[in-house]
């Protein structure tokens, strides 16, 4: 199965490649990687998980030559859940699995200047938020999204309005879920603003099938000398619940590597729908890569809980991953020719 993809996606790299150069491809490949990783999960309850397994994915946008107006988007990862993109190898815990969907396929439309609309499977729209506190960064939604960004002198710089429906977890195939674009149990309405010294922040409202939400964010720097390291603060209120939670994060880049790390909390009702790295809990967490060529990059994740009063999955998690880009390399290969 990885073979079989890899070959499908070096040929469609280098059809694009071969093509005259336009100002704007007619088909865009953003993402083409393979990766692997050992994972150690230790949940409260004191079971253990040791595992190897790999990851493919892809994304790209076909946008007509004749029609500048409209794309279409696709996203096709392993991973079997709304929560997993990642496949079992067999070596340690749990069975040999090979499952590659297309998770992503939406139609992308810009009749006007400033407005962006969208019907499909849908990513998550996050703002400043991460994946600790909104959804696992494979998640999918079925459904219509618009964004406006009105001119620079409107006081926010976008404002995005989604009506979809999020479920069919372990659905990741997007044709098994189409169905869902005549169903909804999610709305969502998401503001963002950059504000001067590289501050961003968002402002959210939704309504997912747990009751309302209200999400705030922001990311800015340090002054003075500490100024590239930046600071990120989340947070998310559950009205439904009266519970919350947060988490705060800094990174800061050291040539080729790449620091982030911080501490979260997420109460103990929150659906187990955020990064599955994180769950509930209070945790402190670090992530660390670094590039070791241009297109290969080595990365080592590891959390902690601390004083959680509650039974939660990931008490202790450890990561070692690569990942390789191999859309990135054969677009290198094509280019020396």
């Amino acid at each position: 199965m990885l073979t079989s993809c890899l070959f499908a996606l070096t040929s469609l790299v280098f059809r694009v490649q071969q093509k005259p150069a336009q100002t704007t491809p007619w088909f865009d490949v953003q993402e083409g990687t393979v990766s692997a990783r050992y994972r150690y999960v230790l949940d409260s309850a004191g079971k253990k998980t040791n595992q190897v397994q790999d990851r493919v994915a892809f994304r790209g946008r076909l946008t007509p030559p004749s029609a500048k107006w409209f794309a279409l988007n696709i996203g096709a990862f392993s991973g079997t859940s709304f929560t997993g993109g990642w496949n079992n190898t067999g070596i340690g815990t749990g069975d040999y699995v090979k499952t590659f969907s297309v998770k992503q396929l939406y139609a992308e439309f810009l009749p006007v200047k400033g407005v962006d609309a969208q019907v499909g499977s849908l990513y998550a729209a996050r703002g400043q938020s991460t994946e600790i506190t909104t959804y696992d960064n494979d998640a999918y939604l079925t459904g219509e999204r618009v964004t406006i960004r009105p001119t620079s002198d409107f006081f926010i710089d976008s404002l995005t309005f989604t009506n979809a429906y999020v479920g069919d977890l372990s659905t990741p195939n997007v044709f098994e879920r189409l169905d869902r674009l005549a169903d909804s149990n999610y709305l969502q309405v998401l503001a963002e603003k950059t504000l001067p010294h590289q501050v961003a922040v968002s402002a959210e409202w939704s309504r997912p099938p747990e009751g309302q939400m209200l999400r705030g964010a922001g990311r800015f720097p340090l002054s003075g000398e500490l100024s590239a390291i930046k600071i990120r603060v989340e947070g998310y209120w559950r009205l439904h619940d009266d519970a919350g939670g947060f988490a705060i994060s800094a990174d800061h880049s050291f040539g080729r590597l790449q620091l982030n790390g911080g501490f979260a909390d997420v109460d103990e009702h929150y659906p187990a729908e955020n990064g599955d790295r994180y769950g509930n809990g209070r945790r402190f967490f670090a992530l660390g890569t670094v590039g070791v060529t241009k297109n290969l990059s080595m990365s080592s994740f590891f959390t902690q809980a601390v004083d959680t009063p509650f039974s939660i999955p990931v008490e202790r998690r450890f990561e070692v991953l690569a990942t390789y880009n191999v859309a990135g390399a054969v677009i290198d290969a094509v280019r020396r020719r």
